[in-house]
């Protein structure tokens, strides 16, 4: 089978399961908030730059977010003419075609990991400690209820509980839901995660960990290893999509970052979003030389 190069793994099936869940959870309130955080950016630029919409986004008249593939520099760009656009954030993905199995993923990671994850399994092992699959409309509570203990202010908690259990509930019917709860032989969840198939990749949405619980034996890092152990061994995706945001167990797992831009239409009617982009374009520049600074 040929390689399936990132824009293909983050694309494939990816609008498909927007218009499926837009029908599916029609008329929740909170869909388009859903939407944006768990399908994450509604667009995607290609090699021009030119954005191309998954799923109608939230509600800005000129601005978007858009996910792109090609690496660059943090600069201000014009694209097409119509657009000005700026590096915000990056998505992570890891690819799981260079290993065959998990022994050689295992042997590509750094030799302080790998003695770290043998001391884990060893540990969760004696401890019987297991890994349990969320698919149930309880079973994603007890997710929420994990979530809780570790950012008890998040509105998944709160005013989103019921959109996230429906969006779940939606994936689960379309076969397209993957949950994993790290649980003792008492039933206290230790670590979980939350995430969705696409063609050629599984993306993770959620991590999270039980506050004050084994917190030693890294829960929540031990679960992110079982699930890339999964995915090699059981559903083999071409791809794991870690998500938005630069976090070091990331890059520790061998993901790479793909670029995620802000997209301001050029118009004189749009006038303070170019402002903004401007201003965040010099953020940005800002924290890439305290960055090369040290």
């Amino acid at each position: 089978m040929s390689e399936i190069d990132v824009q293909t793994g983050y694309c494939a099936g990816r609008q498909e399961l927007a218009h499926a869940l837009t029908d599916a959870l029609a008329g929740d309130p909170h869909f388009p908030e859903v939407m944006r955080r768990m399908l994450w950016s509604p667009s995607w630029a290609d090699a021009a730059g030119i954005p191309h919409a998954f799923y109608p986004g939230k509600k800005w008249k000129y601005r978007t977010n858009v996910v792109g593939f090609e690496p660059c520099a943090v600069r201000l760009e014009e694209i097409d003419g119509t657009y000005l656009r700026v590096q915000t954030t990056t998505n992570w993905a890891l690819d799981l075609q260079p290993y065959g199995n998990t022994e050689a993923y295992f042997a590509a990671l750094s030799k302080k990991m790998r003695k770290q994850l043998r001391w884990l399994d060893n540990v969760y092992e004696r401890e019987h400690i297991t890994v349990a699959p969320v698919r149930t409309e309880k079973e994603i509570l007890a997710f929420v209820e994990l979530f809780r203990t570790q950012w008890p202010d998040s509105d998944w908690c709160g005013s989103l509980k019921r959109s996230f259990v429906r969006f779940f509930r939606a994936l689960e019917e379309m076969g397209k839901n993957r949950g994993f709860l790290l649980r003792t032989r008492d039933g206290t969840d230790l670590a979980g995660i939350m995430g969705y198939m696409t063609e050629h990749a599984y993306n993770l949405d959620l991590l999270a960990r039980r506050v004050g619980e084994m917190e030693k034996y890294s829960p929540g890092f031990y679960i992110a290893f079982w699930m890339v152990r999964y995915f090699l061994e059981e559903e083999h995706p071409a791809w794991i999509m870690m998500g938005p945001g630069e976090y070091e167990y990331k890059k520790r797992f061998l993901a790479t970052p793909i670029p995620v831009y802000r997209y301001e239409r050029k118009t004189w009617r749009n006038l303070p979003g170019l402002i903004r982009i401007k201003n965040r374009y010099r953020k940005e520049m800002r924290k890439q030389w305290r960055r090369d600074a040290v």
